[in-house]
């Protein structure tokens, strides 16, 4: 079992990012991925930077928001370089 889109405190979500860990191992998932909306700072959290709780594997990501067409949307990132990331979420 797999969740690719969940987020932390760090957006709009209610958990740390050590409770995430956490809840995606007691279900014992497969694969993650934690896209918090415009950053990456979730991968620069302890838990993430050291993780010993999660033992699947974690696929860097992020919900980018932009505009195409005039029109606002948002675009799941994965396997990203988190620091270009943040570097484009900055400009």
């Amino acid at each position: 079992m797999i969740d690719l889109h969940m987020h932390t405190i760090y957006s709009d979500g209610d958990k740390t990012a050590y409770e995430v860990l956490k809840m995606c191992e007691e279900r014992r998932l497969e694969y993650i991925s934690i896209t918090d909306h415009d950053t990456c700072w979730q991968y620069e959290d302890e838990a993430l930077k050291n993780n010993k709780i999660f033992s699947g594997k974690i696929i860097k990501g992020a919900e980018l928001h932009a505009v195409f067409q005039n029109r606002s949307i948002e675009i799941l990132a994965y396997n990203i370089d988190t620091n270009i990331i943040e570097e484009w979420i900055n400009k």
